[in-house]
Formats: C-alpha cells, sequence, structure tokens
C-alpha cells in the first residue's frame, strides 16, 4: 500500500490509546506500513547487566504504529 505520509510531518493519531494526540513522524517503513511518532506509543525497554555495565536499567522507546491510525494534520 502506498502512503503519502513522509518524515518531519505531524500527525494526528485517530484509533488506539493515544488516539487524538499529535506528534511529528521520526520514521517511515515503507514496506510494512508502519511509522515511529515522536514521543507517541512508548513502551518499556528492560537492558540486563552484563560485562560492560555494571547495571541494568530501564528506558522508554517509542514503539511503531500502524499507518491506516494515523491521519495528517497541519500546524
Amino acid at each position: 500500500m502506498k502512503s503519502k505520509i513522509k518524515k518531519n510531518v505531524y500527525v494526528k493519531i485517530i484509533y488506539g490509546k493515544y488516539k487524538n494526540k499529535i506528534g511529528l513522524v521520526k520514521k517511515v517503513f515503507k514496506n510494512k506500513n508502519y511509522l515511529i511518532v515522536d514521543k507517541i506509543n512508548l513502551v518499556h525497554k528492560h537492558i540486563k547487566k552484563n560485562i560492560n555495565s555494571s547495571k541494568s536499567f530501564i528506558f522508554l522507546k517509542e514503539s511503531k504504529i500502524h499507518i491506516s491510525n494515523v491521519v495528517f494534520f497541519k500546524k
């Protein structure tokens, strides 16, 4: 499916947990119909401690959103 949504464009989420939120597109996966929106769909990423780091930690990371769940937004 071909999409006109590109990088560095504002979009509005129309479905899901982040409904009616507005964000800037950071990355588009054209072949899989997904995109990453800045500060939307945050998930916790757990990192175990290993040889290089003595501590384990958790950080927030943006996850993918399907292109059908967003629309253009003029700001």
